[in-house]
């Protein structure tokens, strides 16, 4: 795959699935998956992350331009193509950050332990249940409008409306939100934004594990993390105030601080 540290790069795979990717820094490499609107990659966070490591942030098929084949329409799809992605840029001792339903492939990715896998950050992540059956763990965001997933995504409703507001904005770029929404539903209708075997097979993950989460999350309930943190073999649970859906947007010097001290201060486990 050719890219440059700033450009925008296609990885065709042999199963006709292409990745796009984006880069910037040097270093060891972090993969950034992103969540279901598309937007992680805007970050100052991951900006910040970049003088010390590559900064590899992707783009799920079928979100934003990016194209999905009609057979490619479930999370373990995305996984074996990550998987294909990583192996043929030879990557190793990567940081694998997952954003909400990026969080959700990314534990996928890590329970399969591939031998490149160093650490593993979940952010809001989706693919879990942690409450009863009559606890709602997700917001029920097919049935809302984009302002009601605004107000329970954000804390700052003038942040939310720069990245996801509708009004001035150029066609093309309301027409993306409109494609995140229904790649979305393809890969998290049934069932609803989660894998139910996923609980039980978290204890075979083998890499130290961060998991973060804004504390006023309102698509993600914060009981979600916590129990992800439960599941995960010495994983550790840190919670951001101030912040909804996205703490590396609403927060991200806290963010950045919390991912720096947990990539500092801890080595792989056998």
């Amino acid at each position: 795959m050719s890219s440059s540290p700033t450009g925008t790069a296609a990885a065709p795979s042999t199963d006709a699935v292409e990745i796009r990717v984006s880069r910037r820094g040097s270093g060891p490499p972090t993969i950034v998956l992103p969540g279901i609107f598309g937007i992680d990659g805007r970050s100052e966070a991951f900006d910040a992350l970049a003088d010390a490591s590559t900064v590899i942030v992707t783009t799920h098929p079928g979100f934003g331009d990016s194209p999905r084949p009609a057979w490619c329409d479930s999370i373990d799809d995305l996984v074996l193509a990550y998987l294909d992605l990583v192996e043929r840029e030879e990557l190793t001792d990567v940081t694998l950050v997952g954003c909400c339903i990026g969080g959700w492939i990314a534990a996928e990715i890590a329970v399969l332990r591939p031998a490149w896998l160093s650490r593993l950050i979940l952010v809001d992540s989706l693919g879990l249940r942690a409450g009863g059956t009559e606890d709602r763990d997700f917001a029920d965001i097919f049935a809302m409008t984009l302002a009601e997933i605004r107000a329970l995504a954000f804390v700052d409703q003038g942040l939310a409306e720069t990245h996801l507001g509708t009004e001035g904005r150029p066609v093309e770029e309301v027409l993306e939100i409109a494609r995140n929404q229904e790649a979305t539903a393809v890969y998290g209708w049934q069932p609803y934004l989660h894998n139910p075997k996923l609980h039980r097979r978290l204890g075979r993950v083998r890499v130290p594990t961060l998991v973060v989460w804004g504390e006023r999350d309102g698509i993600a309930q914060p009981r979600v993390g916590r129990a992800l943190a439960e599941a995960i073999p010495g994983a550790r649970f840190a919670s951001i105030p101030g912040a909804g859906h996205l703490p590396h947007l609403e927060q991200p010097s806290a963010f950045t601080r919390l991912v720096r001290d947990f990539s500092g201060r801890v080595e792989p486990r056998d």
